[in-house]
């Protein structure tokens, strides 16, 4: 099987056209990339418009080997996953090399929304983000966007608990661009930091159950920050949730353990290189399942509502002042910077 992609970049490479780099692998698989010059047009109107000069990798792919895809969707997708993995090495060792900062990896998003791929004399059109054409079609309300600044200042408050959120969502784009390595690791951040957040959730509620002082509270949650990761789930968080959280042994645990754990430390400790999408879908998989029975697990011990929420109060900064917030309110309808309809949370 031989493919041809045409890649514009969003940059220009200081090298002269016609330029070809080419590998080639023991798993069968031959890659060249030749250089050309593009040029981009940037619009106001149709008289005037700025000229940008670009660069373009043709990318030519060979799989010598019997196993290629019989349907042609699985085909083209697997051949935008090879090239880009190829063209992001060739990209991160100009830029590390060259010490050329502003050349940065590429995703399917900085692809053309229709991307025309030949193989074996044969050119297919393929949609490099349906999601994204689907997605953007639609008009949300104003309310949505209000939902999404109140997430922000909620983030802005708490961020032990927007962390959490923050890596899960990168996560979730990263899957979505098919950066599947840097999934890997954004997903395993997210539990992690999760988990720490669960203890110290833990250790708060018990000490106020327990009307310990607030001091000897605060002593705990520093102490429990030193454990190691492993430790702190096996023992610790096993011992307050009633539960042997096994690496190996408990179902859920082990999932997570075999999917996600395990294959974030290959890629930090053991030089992983190539995640695949289907790791990349399992690891997520796991790490969905882990965190909604770590969940349930704290509603049954009453350490969250019934509904599953915590208590934010008990991840509140010192540094958030309640009493600059009036003011702050006061300086934003001043000088206009509040939209007419936004609706203040009371305070």
């Amino acid at each position: 099987m031989k493919a041809i992609i045409n890649i514009p970049l969003p940059f220009k490479l200081p090298f002269k056209e016609g330029l070809k780099v080419v590998s080639g692998y023991e798993n069968n698989k031959y890659f060249s990339i030749e250089l050309e010059h593009y040029y981009l047009y940037l619009s106001e109107d149709k008289k005037n418009f700025d000229e940008s000069n670009n660069t373009q990798l043709i990318v030519t792919y060979v799989y010598d080997d019997k196993d290629v895809p019989a349907e042609v969707e699985n085909l083209l997708r697997g051949i935008i996953y090879n090239c880009l993995s190829y063209v992001n090495d060739f990209l991160t060792s100009i830029r590390f090399t060259l010490d050329l900062n502003y050349v940065k990896d590429i995703t399917v998003y900085d692809l053309p929304d229709y991307l025309p791929i030949e193989v074996d004399g044969n050119t297919y059109l393929y949609i490099t983000s349906p999601m994204k054409l689907i997605e953007e079609s639609e008009i949300l309300p104003s309310k949505k966007l209000q939902l999404a600044q109140k997430m922000m200042a909620t983030w802005e408050k708490y961020p032990e608990v927007a962390l959490v959120d923050r890596f899960y969502s990168s996560a979730k784009h990263s899957i979505e661009t098919e950066n599947f390595l840097s999934a890997i690791i954004e997903l395993q951040t997210s539990f992690e930091i999760f988990i720490r957040n669960t203890m110290r959730l833990v250790v708060k509620i018990d000490g106020q159950r327990q009307n310990r002082p607030q001091k000897e509270i605060e002593k705990e949650i520093e102490e429990k920050k030193n454990i190691a990761f492993r430790n702190l789930i096996e023992q610790h968080l096993s011992r307050k949730l009633g539960e042997k959280l096994d690496f190996f042994k408990h179902p859920v645990i082990y999932k997570w353990y075999k999917h996600l754990y395990k294959i974030r430390n290959d890629i930090v400790h053991s030089g992983k290189y190539f995640v695949t999408n289907e790791e990349a879908q399992a690891a997520y998989d796991s790490y969905v399942e882990v965190r909604n029975y770590i969940a349930d697990k704290l509603v049954e011990k009453k350490y969250l509502s019934k509904n599953g929420n915590v208590d934010l109060k008990l991840f509140e900064e010192v540094y958030s002042n309640p009493k600059k917030h009036k003011e702050i309110r006061q300086k934003l309808e001043k000088y206009n910077l509040v939209p007419k309809d936004l609706e203040f949370p009371p305070r």
